[in-house]
């Protein structure tokens, strides 16, 4: 054969050593756009966790204050009927209605003591 008629055809490894390399680099590639991706997104993903988290928070504190409202809203309730205001200013003024009367028992100290130390043997027996 001469050199004119002679073509050049490229080694079989050579072509597959190309293709390998091509490979590679889109692999390469392909992994940096799913890297970049994934950090674009983590910090959408991570703020959202956070008000998520913010958000069940505040709910709970929102339930917990509703509850006491109604608490509150219960006992205001029950502090404007007659018979509440009338309890209350018997036993915390010793107020009576007209035609009864109010009668105050009052200890002396040794009294208290005695009524202490009873209490006290009572506790120890019971212990």
């Amino acid at each position: 054969m001469t050199a004119s008629t002679m073509r050049v055809v490229p080694r079989r490894s050579t072509f597959i050593s190309r293709f390998l390399a091509k490979r590679k680099l889109l692999l390469f590639f392909a992994l940096g756009v799913t890297l970049v991706a994934v950090g674009i997104l983590y910090v959408p993903y991570r703020s959202y966790n956070e008000k998520q988290l913010q958000l069940t928070n505040v709910e709970k504190t929102l339930n917990e204050m509703k509850a006491a409202n109604a608490a509150t809203q219960e006992n205001i309730d029950t502090l404007q009927t007659d018979a509440e205001v009338e309890r209350l200013a018997r036993q915390n003024f010793g107020l009576v209605r007209n035609g009864e009367e109010s009668y105050r028992v009052l200890l002396t100290p040794t009294t208290i003591e005695e009524a202490n130390e009873q209490t006290t043997s009572t506790i120890i027996q019971e212990g």
